[in-house]
């Protein structure tokens, strides 16, 4: 092995113990960028420099003996540069060799498609109470609540939980051009998984469910067009989580365009296509696939290096989302017009309300009594900045277009007032970016949303367990205690706007780490 030609004196005939100790460094040197490159153990590098030692000490041992030169006679040996650096190549590209036939971890030794993959994740655990304060109506029959758009079973006992999230995903590049992504996700339906992804803890009769969070492939042209297609994340620019929830995933087809340079003004545009309910036509169902198109333009500018501010205006058209009812007594062709995921709020009827008159066991089946045609206005503005502390305000307002009281009333037999708008502002100082340690956020906010402002399926799932037709205020902060990894307690008091009046407190305190 090469290495032996730098621990030995029969190189270039350098009998001075200078020149050999420079060959020696030279050789240490080297083997300590490998080991800090990955490239072998610490382990392989002292052995190679043993084996080499004993070697040089061996051959040492069989020389011939060498004349002691007259002491009057001094010998200054010189090795040329050009020599040295081609020593030191030599060893090198053996070594390299070595190590990739004996696989010590040259990235060479893994299939090139890694490399082009990257990986994140996020663990998150929480402890959540819910607690319904004594100035509302008391518990009452599931029904009831439901038919006043309450899709809860308990209004009155405070429950407590413990809560987990697991996520964790992959991009893989397959060009510059396209982008494969993949998330799992943790959650159980029914239990907030629609948009939160959440677990409850202590149901030890079956194992956490596990599944595609998202799974979409993305495609940019040049710098200007990003078009997506499959399970993907909000496109939309969502300051509050008003009409979008914040972990909320969309299957459909999106198209984005931006003008201008990052850290400049930039304007954007985004349309998409996003089925909401496949509805199977039969010969019984009269009911009609559900989709939503939706379409927002905003713009986003770099005021100063430490402040920014977005701006943007969205219309989001559903189609089919709302309930038509039974002709008759016996019929189901209309079934499929209730909603396969709501959580709370919206304005509902019951489709069976024929079938269930003067029937003592009803059989409800509730269905969404107006449409929607949504646009949503939304800012957020970074104000001002004290070191590495910002101000920044976020505000959504949402207005619902396609509530028609004659129309309604028409199809359902309902008289229901229009409820149709919201608005949330929210707070923060603090760290933009919580990721180092020491870094932290506090927040206030208040949230007014009616009944009918919005499809309540995908709003926040956490302010009054979700849904639409609440009001009230949220308080909270982060705290980064380690590297990616933070504490979070959270306040968030509401109040029903209209109907039953509900009151309900949610405490969460929340471990998140992000890898």
């Amino acid at each position: 092995m090469l290495l032996l030609i730098a621990m030995s004196p029969a190189v270039v005939h350098a009998d001075s113990a200078d020149d050999l100790t420079v060959l020696r460094e030279t050789t240490n040197s080297l083997l300590d960028l490998l080991v800090e490159q990955g490239l072998i153990s610490r382990q392989k590098a002292d052995a190679l420099i043993q084996q080499a030692q004993q070697r040089a000490e061996a051959r040492r041992k069989a020389a011939p003996p060498v004349a002691v030169p007259d002491a009057d006679v001094v010998r200054i040996p010189y090795i040329p540069e050009v020599v040295k650096r081609d020593i030191e190549e030599k060893i090198k590209q053996q070594v390299l060799v070595q190590a990739k036939t004996e696989r010590w971890g040259d990235p060479g030794a893994l299939p090139a498609w890694l490399d082009r993959i990257t990986w994140d994740g996020d663990f998150r655990l929480r402890y959540q109470m819910d607690r319904f304060p004594d100035d509302h109506v008391p518990n009452v029959h599931p029904a009831v609540a439901q038919a006043n758009g309450i899709d809860i079973d308990n209004t009155s006992e405070t429950r407590h939980r413990l809560r987990l999230r697991f996520r964790f995903g992959l991009t893989a590049a397959i060009s510059d051009k396209s982008t494969v992504g993949l998330r799992m996700s943790s959650g159980t339906a029914g239990d907030g998984a629609e948009t939160a992804a959440n677990q409850t803890m202590g149901v030890y009769g079956s194992r956490f469910n596990f599944g595609i969070d998202r799974a979409y492939f993305q495609y940019k042209p040049n710098n200007a067009w990003v078009l997506s297609a499959g399970r993907i994340g909000n496109p939309f620019f969502a300051p509050t989580d008003l009409v979008w929830h914040r972990e909320l995933s969309l299957d459909g087809v999106t198209a984005k365009y931006t003008r201008g340079n990052e850290g400049a003004t930039r304007t954007f545009a985004t349309a998409g296509v996003f089925p909401i309910q496949d509805v199977a036509p039969n010969p019984i169902n009269k009911a009609n696939s559900k989709w939503m198109f939706g379409y927002q333009a905003g713009v986003s500018t770099q005021l100063a290096p430490d402040r920014k501010f977005n701006f943007a205006v969205g219309f989001f058209d559903y189609h089919n989302t709302e309930g038509t009812p039974n002709p008759t007594i016996v019929s189901q062709e209309f079934d499929a017009t209730a909603p396969a995921v709501r959580q709370r709020g919206n304005s509902v009827f019951d489709i069976n309300g024929l079938r269930n008159q003067g029937n003592p066991n009803p059989s409800y089946l509730w269905g969404l009594a107006s449409k929607f045609r949504t646009l949503n206005i939304g800012a957020s503005a970074d104000v001002a900045s004290f070191d590495q502390v910002h101000v920044i305000v976020d505000a959504d307002y949402v207005k619902n277009f396609g509530f028609d009281q004659a129309e309604i009333l028409n199809r359902t037999g309902l008289d229901i007032s229009p409820r149709t708008t919201g608005y949330q502002a929210r707070l923060t100082v603090g760290h933009p970016q919580l990721r180092n340690v020491g870094a932290w956020q506090a927040f206030l906010g208040y949230r007014y949303l009616q009944r009918d402002a919005t499809l309540d399926a995908f709003t926040d799932s956490e302010f009054a367990l979700g849904g639409t037709d609440v009001k009230g205020y949220f308080i909270g902060g982060w705290y980064a205690f380690d590297r990616n990894t933070q504490l979070g307690l959270r306040w968030m008091s509401s109040r029903q706007i209209d109907g039953l009046p509900l009151a309900i407190d949610v405490l969460q305190l929340d471990m998140l780490t992000n890898f």
